[in-house]
């Protein structure tokens, strides 16, 4: 009777404990569940920080690239106008 008590008792126990492990191991893995969230939604806003500087940057330079070609052009073409004018005025009628 007082062996069966005791194995009763243990068991109860083994169950206790092993309740409190599996809820500790819970508590634990959730907490690096956000620590690792959190990491990423750093890193997630430093890559968006990141690349918006990026496209700025890249605008910035495109637009520059559009206002030299469209200079370079106007001159090449104020250039040919004034060749062919002065082609045109040479040439006997």
């Amino acid at each position: 009777l007082e062996a069966a008590r005791a194995t009763q008792q243990l068991n109860t126990l083994r169950k206790q404990e092993e309740r409190r492990q599996t809820k500790a191991l819970k508590a634990r893995q959730l907490a690096e569940r956000q620590d690792v969230q959190l990491a990423h939604n750093m890193q997630y806003a430093e890559f968006n920080v990141a690349w918006d500087k990026y496209i700025q940057e890249y605008d910035q330079m495109a637009q520059m690239y559009i206002q030299q070609m469209q200079e370079k052009h106007a001159i090449k073409l104020r250039e040919f106008q004034e060749k062919l004018h002065d082609d045109l005025t040479k040439r006997p009628p």
